[in-house]
């Protein structure tokens, strides 16, 4: 609405006030002249012409309203409003702990062992079972790494030299174990070793072996130490290994993730445009709140609305949606598997639910023009399983949900009233009006919209104090009638011509204006009788108003100079 202003009603007035004297001063040379000057003219010049169309009322009225303008075959007006309540990756759902196993060889090891026959002595402990932890306690079957950090530690308190071999026979690449062998070379009486690897990349974790339920991953530990005539192994000698997985992430999932149940939201579309309604209503046809989820996980996903609340800031009002609307606990959405293809990238699968206007009571929430609308959803995956449903990703798979407003400009508007304040200072100083003994500016306004548009001015000082009004009184109103409407599409385009006076008068009524107030009154074709509604009307990108502004000026001139 400021740029409507900006584009005809200000630029007409402040052109006025600045074109003229310059006029004066670039065609006469005024110190060839005698000291007293009369001049008396009158000239008619152009001052704006331009068109808008619906689709350039949506870009003042409001940018976001703008930025969401759905594109459809046949150019009806649709604004699309848009949140997403969840994006979330496989990543972020399933989380693998940091894991730390410790084992420690011993003097019952060793004597286990048989001890030194008589030069070495080999001491083993195989498939030691350890939990393979995951954030939220899913049970996995297999994993294949992307990376992470495999940090081994070994201390030992004796002499002795040897090798410690750790065999993970459940992680496998192309057939074979992963295997690390650590050379174990005292420095005197001790040992330490700390290393790093990251080459798990590719490696397949087999986490079943053990028994369903468990997330388990084993471990072959083979110790052999020579003795090269050094001290025995004594009671308080002992070799300690620690293996860290740090920063695990895979590349591929297998096995149940749980009934995960997450609540999104509160989320909310906020209705922007409607923030400078004051009064009126605005009856939508067809309103469509739309309800998708994109999944590449393998696993099966309930949804639907924990609750959806039209808020109306301007009537102090809270209103629930009702209807056919898939509600959680009550007639949820479900959508279909993903299709397993591993080692492949996962086919996603993708579910539109459209509540309809007609099957809910949106179409009366949104006619009372609301502010906002607020929702709170939920989603369960795996909601009709007990654990025995496998679930498959990668690590990219992705579950998102995304809610969607379409209010497409099909409806009717009973007096919708726009407010909007504008700067327009004047200043104090009025001298410049002097040159002139009066302006008319002519307004001829060709409307191709399908409701007739009623405009006023309003002019005050900084407080807010009434100076004066652009159309006549107050009270009083231009009115562009409608375009020509049958069945609800305009057939033709009406014009409208008004004339505004701007005398001396006038001139100093403005002094000291620093706003214009401008109220913009709407309203679809009115009905022939009161017993009929009015007519809903269609909004098609091309209808467009196209206005003309022309000046005319008076100059009086007789002063001495």
């Amino acid at each position: 609405m400021n740029s409507i202003v900006k584009k005809i009603i200000v630029p007409v007035m402040m052109v006025m006030l600045v074109v003229f004297p310059s006029c004066i001063g670039d065609n006469f040379e005024l110190d060839k002249l005698s000291t007293k000057v009369q001049l008396q003219s009158s000239w008619i010049f152009p001052i704006a012409y331009g068109s808008m169309t619906v689709e350039d009322i949506a870009k003042i009225a409001d940018s976001v309203a703008d930025n969401h303008l759905v594109p459809n075959d046949s150019n009806l007006v649709i604004i699309r409003l848009q949140d997403t309540m969840m994006s979330q990756t496989a990543e972020d759902l399933i989380t693998l702990m940091n894991q730390t196993f410790t084992m420690q060889f011993n003097k019952t090891d060793y004597d286990s062992a048989g001890g030194f026959a008589p030069t070495t002595v080999v001491m083993t402990k195989h498939e030691t079972e350890y939990p393979f932890g995951v954030v939220l306690g899913q049970l996995l079957d297999s994993m294949v790494f992307d990376s992470n950090k495999l940090r081994i530690r070994v201390n030992s308190n004796m002499p002795n030299r040897g090798q410690l071999i750790m065999t993970f026979p459940e992680l496998r690449k192309n057939g074979n174990s992963y295997v690390r062998m650590i050379y174990i070379e005292p420095q005197g009486n001790s040992y330490s070793y700390d290393h790093t690897f990251t080459d798990l990349e590719g490696y397949v974790l087999d986490l079943t072996k053990a028994h369903s339920g468990v997330n388990s991953l084993f471990i072959n530990y083979t110790l052999a130490l020579r003795n090269e005539g050094s001290q025995p192994f004594n009671p308080e000698h002992k070799i300690d290994i620690q293996i860290d997985f740090n920063d695990n992430e895979y590349s591929w999932l297998f096995g149940y993730v749980g009934p995960f149940e997450n609540e999104l939201g509160p989320s909310k579309i906020d209705l922007g445009f409607t923030n400078e309604i004051t009064s009126g209503a605005f009856y939508v046809e067809a309103p469509v709140i739309r309800f998708i989820i994109s999944n590449s996980f393998g696993i099966p996903t309930k949804y639907g609305f924990d609750y959806v609340n039209v808020h109306n800031k301007r009537l102090g009002r809270v209103d629930p949606l009702t209807g056919n609307v898939p509600f959680f606990d009550v007639n949820p959405e479900y959508l279909v598997l993903p299709v397993n293809s591993y080692p492949y990238s996962l086919v996603e699968s993708t579910d539109t639910v459209e509540v309809f206007g007609e099957l809910t009571n949106l179409p009366q929430l949104l006619y009372d023009l609301p502010s906002s609308i607020e929702y709170v959803a939920k989603i369960n995956l795996n909601p009709t399983e007990s654990g025995t449903q496998r679930n498959f990703m990668s690590k990219n798979s992705k579950i998102s949900v995304v809610s969607q407003l379409d209010v497409p400009f099909w409806g009717r508007t009973p007096n919708i009233c726009f407010v909007d304040t504008v700067d327009f200072d004047t200043g104090s100083d009025t001298t410049i009006f002097n040159y002139f003994k009066k302006i008319q500016v002519t307004l001829d306004i060709t409307n191709g919209f399908p409701h007739d548009i009623r405009l006023q001015g309003i002019l005050t000082d900084v407080n807010y104090t009434y100076k004066d009004s652009i159309f006549g009184t107050p009270e009083e109103q231009v009115i562009i009638e409608s375009g020509i409407v049958m069945n609800g599409v305009v057939t033709g385009k009406t014009k409208k011509t008004t004339v505004i006076e701007v005398t001396k008068d006038r001139f100093d009524k403005w002094k000291g204006s620093k706003y214009m107030i401008l109220r913009a009154f709407y309203n679809t074709t009115l009905p022939s009788s009161n017993t009929q509604p009015q007519e809903s009307v269609l909004y098609y990108r091309h209808y467009g108003v196209d206005v003309k502004v022309t000046a005319k000026a008076e100059v009086e001139i007789e002063e001495h100079l």
